[in-house]
């Protein structure tokens, strides 16, 4: 990093041996030297970031604990990994507040505040990331904004407000990672990040939301179109907002493209578990929407899944079907275990067991479909608002 001496580098070994060089422009796989469990090493790590050659590398930390009182920055072309490796929040934490999104990030990209995409083909691998002291919704292990090409695989995350924050990015894979006692969102993703996959991950949260897409930056005003998001074979615990949401939050921002499915979202399961939230759904204006195959458990209250408009817009061009709602309660205010209200929507094939609701499915909007769904509450099982009846196979 620009303005660091190499006495930081070489620092973490001092009356020891000397720690080896590295040779500026380096590239392939660099087991970095120098770390101690007892000190910062943020310095050192950041120093052997700038060692590697343009086209980047692989930086291996080896086994055990390494604090860090600032962020690791990234630049493209890097894999970092490390089996049996941690990454600590120190608890002299320095909050470098000239940065825009990454000032909590234990790692972040170099070109984190740019304007525009600037880094690309950046990894992280089977890391540990544990925020022991910082615990608030702005403490992020993962901190990726204007970058492309990212990979996140094997990851395990514990406290902090996000476990992954992904920002303004592209051709992002979020696969194999648990995270467990976040405050704001596991899997986040921000400032209309695109063609984004989340897969085969699980998430225990302490509070908030297990993952969540939205257009909206993190300004008033900035509006963006996020497409082609997927999240898949997940599972999700203890949400207390949503397992998954899919929302615009603002008017002019939009999300096109969207796959839920064969996901899991289960309440109430942590010990210590807070208030349930609801299961899976999306607001705003959100387009081609498929909610398939997924399961939800335990949602006691709100919606097990979920689309309804916000302020401004509607969902419209959605389709629920083959979804599992197991043992859940509606509460009468929210009417029905599926809500559907929206423009264009097909909810079949899904079934209910156990729990209590008014009604299975409560539907507002034009061209709404209903067919094939079983489960029966303590009132009917379709409910229809403001006088639009929808198209029934099976009322």
């Amino acid at each position: 990093m620009r303005g660091l001496s190499r006495r930081g580098f070489l620092g973490g070994i001092a009356g020891l041996l000397a720690t080896p060089h590295i040779a500026r422009g380096w590239s392939g796989v660099l087991d970095v030297p120098g770390l101690r469990p007892d000190a910062d090493n943020s310095a050192a790590l950041n120093d052997a970031v700038e060692q590697m050659a343009g086209g980047g590398g692989t930086l291996r930390l080896p086994h055990g604990r390494w604090r860090l009182s600032a962020p690791l920055r990234l630049k493209s072309g890097i894999t970092l990994a490390g089996q049996d490796a941690t990454l600590v929040a120190d608890d002299r934490w320095t909050m470098p507040r000239q940065t825009r999104v990454s000032r909590y990030a234990l790692v972040t990209n170099r070109n984190e505040a740019a304007d525009r995409p600037g880094d690309a083909d950046i990894a992280v691998r089977e890391l540990g990331f544990l925020y022991a002291g910082e615990q608030h919704g702005d403490a992020h292990a993962l901190t990726f904004r204007q970058a492309h090409g990212l990979r996140i695989a094997g990851c395990r995350f514990e406290g902090g407000g996000d476990a992954v924050a992904l920002l303004a990015c592209r051709d992002a894979v979020t696969e194999r990672c648990t995270a467990a006692a976040t405050m704001n969102c596991a899997f986040d993703h921000w400032e209309g990040t695109s063609d984004a996959l989340v897969r085969d991950c699980h998430a225990t949260c302490r509070t908030g939301y297990g993952i969540l897409f939205t257009g909206q930056g993190t300004r008033k005003g900035d509006d963006h179109t996020a497409e082609r998001l997927t999240a898949t074979g997940n599972t999700i615990e203890n949400a207390s907002n949503a397992g998954i949401w899919v929302c615009t939050l603002s008017e002019h921002s939009v999300i096109a493209q969207v796959l839920l499915q064969r996901n899991t979202i289960r309440a109430g399961t942590a010990a210590g578990a807070g208030p349930t939230g609801a299961g899976l759904g999306a607001t705003g204006d959100v387009r081609n929407l498929r909610i398939l195959d997924n399961r939800v458990e335990g949602i006691a209250g709100p919606n097990a899944i979920f689309t309804r408009p916000d302020r401004w817009n509607r969902p419209r061009q959605v389709e629920i079907a083959g979804n599992q709602l197991i043992g859940c309660t509606t509460a009468d205010a929210n009417a029905a275990l599926i809500q559907a209200f929206g423009d264009t929507i097909a909810v079949h094939g899904n079934r209910a067991e156990g729990g209590r609701f008014p009604s299975l499915v409560w539907v507002d909007g034009n061209d709404v479909r209903l067919s094939d769904n079983q489960g029966r509450g303590t009132g009917r099982k379709y409910r229809a608002e403001h006088g639009r009846v929808p198209m029934m196979a099976d009322p």
